[in-house]
């Protein structure tokens, strides 16, 4: 069960990073190009998370629905092909069955893997949370965005791996582990300095990401806007 898990939890961070860190193009293709607003990418992106979110949350319905048309086909098959002596196409209507079932089974057990519990209950909250907030964080801090979505590529993905894999003291009042937030507090802290941040800023800026992930309600929400606006204060 605890491999499982720890599996669960390195396939949902790198799904994570990935889209985490695919976040930044807006803003720097727009800083180089200066064509589409990251503001629009973001309402579009945001947008898209909650059409996922929704068609995640009735997948069992169009799961339902999907079987339901294969099985109305077959039977109109099971019908006519007798008058058409054609045996290879019920072979076909029930190799297509087969397979959908297959599927149906296999994404239900990634999805199981990859999801947090309470995104068990309540679908790709993640997703959705993180969208708004980058897109909160944007509207809000404009260019400092960049340093909140980093947060959630480095600081989020890096602290829960060291969390899952060593990790043995938790913070008072919250379920993120010493050894997790020291780890994400110096890989975010080398990131910001290869970014051109101060050391200073660069150590503060990580530690408010540790504070909102520990703290916040949804880290995917808090981190991105809290630490740019940490940034953001920091710079002026």
């Amino acid at each position: 069960m605890k491999d499982r898990n720890r599996r669960g939890i390195v396939i949902r961070k790198i799904i994570h990073a990935v889209f985490s860190s695919l976040l930044t193009l807006p803003i720097i293709v727009h800083q180089y190009l200066k064509i589409v607003r990251p503001d629009v990418c973001y309402v579009i992106i945001t947008f898209i998370a909650c059409m996922i979110y929704v068609i995640y949350f009735k997948r069992t319905i169009i799961f339902e629905a999907f079987r339901s048309q294969l099985e109305v086909l077959a039977r109109t098959f099971s019908k006519i092909l007798p008058q058409l002596s054609n045996q290879p196409i019920q072979n076909m209507i029930n190799q297509l069955q087969l397979s959908f079932q297959k599927f149906e089974a296999k994404m239900r057990e990634l999805l199981d893997i990859a999801q947090r519990d309470y995104e068990r209950r309540y679908s790709f909250v993640g997703i959705l949370m993180g969208s708004i907030g980058v897109l909160c964080s944007y509207v809000l801090f404009h260019v400092y965005a960049i340093y909140g979505i980093l947060g959630l590529a480095v600081y989020d993905t890096v602290s829960a791996l060291a969390g899952a894999t060593y990790g043995r003291h938790r913070l008072p009042f919250s379920i993120v582990t010493f050894e997790g937030c020291l780890t994400g507090i110096a890989a975010y802290y080398v990131a910001l300095l290869l970014m051109g941040l101060r050391p200073l800023s660069s150590l503060i800026v990580s530690i408010v990401a540790a504070l909102a992930e520990a703290y916040g309600v949804e880290d995917n929400l808090s981190i991105p806007i809290f630490t740019s606006l940490a940034a953001y204060l920091l710079s002026r």
